[in-house]
């Protein structure tokens, strides 16, 4: 049985919580769930099948999932005392004992892609629940979280935030008809000095509307932030005014990881300002967790891509997808599913949307010009490095090379897919690769023939509009891809040898804006320098010549120079002064 006490803080005091309205859903999400089943996976503009509202609604029902793989989980490491103390006046609601004991102290990690979850909990088990409320209203109620990246947690770069997750133990409406539900606000900060210390600089912040359906459950909330290296990551849950008897929320909480406390403020119970869940008589910290991974070290420099939904050209920045800059708008009447940067003119890229219209793009201003119409339902393409032939896959499963110039596609050869290739990457060797939003599998493509060999899976639900290149700086593959799990965009590098992809970013993440193809530039490299060390003491060595190109004057060996200082030994010198005025130019090589 729960039982409720009531703490006295100054006022009434007890524990957090908030809401507001949020707005009907014009269409249920029953529908919508039953109708992208029925889609299946596809290529193409996701806006052919559902309009703004419905995609917005669809990504915030299926990013509750919160389906992670591959994630490593990061606990602050500390050696546990035992820990035992009574909870006596504060309101909480708890369905066993308060009192408990805490003895852990390992530091879980199992990590096996770039994924990093950063948590203070041992676990994700909700034990109490917590709300701060005064006679009838839920004012101003803040909870926070503090994380040590590099000295608690081992991160040694910037720290790119993609989702962060909470308890809910209690959300919706009290099962009242037609009360609100509550809508709570995650904000990321970083600080650069311990809190409630130091200086926040806010980088990223998100809302989720809680409904009845996320009672006892762990949601996953996306949120784009990155916390420069050396500084602490500090998240904020901000839980709006509200009526409790209304709109329901109570955080979850359970021991963390000793050494560590969670902070709380509330004006209605009389905590102004910050303070911890241990000072007011609790041992709990919230059940708050932190997803992202460390920012990569440099990187192929700039990248750039279709963004369908938006119909626009636009560029990021291989080291941090999670932002993608629009450069102005694309002329395309169908899909630009194809695309990719002339690897001998790296100022220019070539485009072929699914309708067969051709178009090149200046990609330093996003300029578009027409080339006429090649015919197919283009759905992949990518340069060859190697040879600066272009191929392409089209609608008809088979593989072509396209002549931009003269407007012609030949055939390769049939891919031989039962399902539907899409994205396309050739890297520095010459190998290709495309993978299927049926089968969701990576395979290499054959050049001469076109046909396609299984690699494996890539780990996630690819559906819509995918983009695929090779980075020369990096020799790395990589997707702009859709993935339908989380309903959004995301940034993946790929195992070509595997096929297993790691997730680096989401893109842009809540737009809905799909990139069905992306591409870097060719990396220029310079010769190498040539230094040599000769002695010329004796004149010119064996092997070395000079060479009258015209005119009459040579080289000359020897210290004494027409003008300046004397060398102190001998050295190979050319004085055009020795042919007399008036003689022709003398050009010489040596």
């Amino acid at each position: 049985m729960k039982k409720t006490i009531t703490l006295l803080l100054f006022a009434v005091l007890c524990i957090v919580g908030t809401s507001n309205a949020q707005n009907a859903q014009s269409t249920p999400i029953e529908e919508l769930l039953n109708r992208l089943e029925q889609i299946g996976d596809t290529s193409g503009n996701i806006s052919d099948y559902f309009t703004q509202e419905e995609q917005l609604q669809l990504r915030g029902h299926l990013s509750k999932k919160g389906v992670t793989t591959n994630v490593e989980t990061r606990i602050k490491n500390f050696t546990n005392a035992s820990v035992e103390r009574s909870i006596e006046d504060c309101s909480i609601s708890s369905p066993v004992p308060v009192s408990r004991t805490n003895s852990s102290s390992q530091n879980v990690s199992t990590r096996n892609s770039a994924a990093v979850t950063i948590t203070h909990n041992l676990d994700e088990i909700s034990t109490d629940e917590i709300l701060c409320t005064s006679v009838d209203t839920v004012a101003d109620n803040m909870a926070w979280s503090e994380y040590d990246l590099d000295d608690d947690f081992g991160i040694t770069t910037d720290f790119v935030v993609t989702d962060v997750t909470i308890s809910i133990r209690l959300g919706g409406t009290n099962g009242i008809p037609g009360a609100p539900e509550p809508t709570i606000t995650v904000n990321i900060y970083s600080n650069d000095g311990v809190f409630p210390g130091g200086t926040q600089t806010l980088q990223g912040t998100s809302d989720y509307t809680v409904t009845s359906g996320d009672l006892d459950t762990i949601v996953t909330i996306p949120v784009d932030a990155t916390i420069p290296f050396g500084d602490n990551l500090l998240y904020e849950i901000v839980v709006p005014d509200h009526n409790p008897e209304l709109g329901a929320f109570r955080f979850g909480v359970n021991d963390p990881a000793s050494g560590v406390d969670s902070w709380i403020s509330s004006v209605a119970c009389g905590l102004t300002t910050p303070s911890t869940l241990s000072s007011i008589g609790f041992l709990s910290t919230f059940i708050m967790s932190v997803i992202g991974d460390e920012a990569t070290s440099g990187g192929g420099g700039m990248v750039y891509c279709s963004m369908n939904s938006s119909n626009e050209f636009g560029s990021f920045d291989i080291a941090d997808a999670s932002i993608i800059t629009a450069m102005g708008p694309s002329p395309a009447a169908g899909f630009e599913n194809a695309g990719s940067i002339d690897p001998n003119d790296s100022t220019t890229a070539y485009v072929l949307d699914n309708l067969g219209d051709a178009y090149s793009v200046d990609v330093a201003t996003g300029a578009y010009t027409s080339l006429g119409n090649i015919p197919g339902d283009w759905l992949a393409a990518e340069f060859d490095p190697t040879s600066g032939i272009y191929y392409a896959i089209a609608g008809d499963l088979n593989l072509y090379t396209v002549d931009f110039a003269g407007g012609t596609a030949t055939l390769v050869g049939a891919t031989g897919s039962a399902g539907f290739p899409i994205g396309m990457a050739i890297d520095g060797a010459g190998y290709a690769y495309t993978y299927d939003v049926i089968d969701d599998t990576l395979y290499s493509v054959d050049l001469t023939t076109g046909a396609l060999t299984s690699i494996g899976a890539i780990g996630f639900d690819a559906n819509f509009g995918q983009g695929m290149f090779w980075d020369q700086a990096t020799d790395t593959v990589y997707m702009t891809c859709f993935n339908a799990g989380p309903f959004d965009s995301e940034f993946r590098s790929v195992d070509t040898a595997t096929g297993a992809t790691t997730l680096l970013s989401g893109m842009n993440v809540g737009t809905l804006t799909q990139y069905a193809w992306s591409s870097t530039q060719a990396v220029v490299v310079p010769p190498p320098a040539c230094n040599v060390s000769e002695d010329f003491d004796a004149g010119l060595p064996a092997g070395w010549a000079t060479v009258v190109n015209t005119g009459t004057c040579d080289w000359e060996n020897g210290t004494d120079l027409p003008t300046g200082d004397d060398f102190a030994t001998p050295a190979m010198f050319f004085d055009d002064d020795a042919c007399g005025g008036g003689a022709d130019a003398s050009n010489v090589t040596l």
